[in-house]
C-alpha cells in the first residue's frame, strides 16, 4: 500500500509519523510494523482506524473533500512520492 502524501499538506507529520518524536525509527511505517512481533498482529485495525477513522471525522465535519471511507481502492493505490 501507498500513501498520497500530496493530498494530505494540512495534517501533522507526527500523527502518522511518530518515531520523528519518539526516535523509535527511522524508515517507513512497515519497517517497524511488520517486524515488531506486538505491532503485526494489529497493523491493519491500527493502520485503518488511522486513516478511515480520519476521514470519516472530516466527512461528518462536512469537508468538501475528505477522500474514501469505504472505497479501499480509493486508498490502494500507487504514489509517486516517497
Amino acid at each position: 500500500m501507498t500513501f498520497a502524501h500530496r493530498d494530505h499538506g494540512s495534517q501533522q507529520c507526527a500523527t502518522c509519523h511518530h518515531n520523528y518524536i519518539d526516535n523509535t525509527g527511522h524508515d517507513l511505517c512497515l519497517n517497524c510494523h511488520l517486524i515488531t512481533p506486538e505491532l503485526t498482529a494489529r497493523v491493519e485495525q491500527h493502520f485503518h482506524s488511522l486513516c478511515m477513522g480520519c476521514h470519516q471525522q472530516e466527512q461528518l465535519q462536512g469537508a468538501e473533500k475528505y477522500g474514501p471511507v469505504r472505497a479501499c481502492s480509493g486508498c490502494h493505490l500507487e504514489d509517486d512520492l516517497p
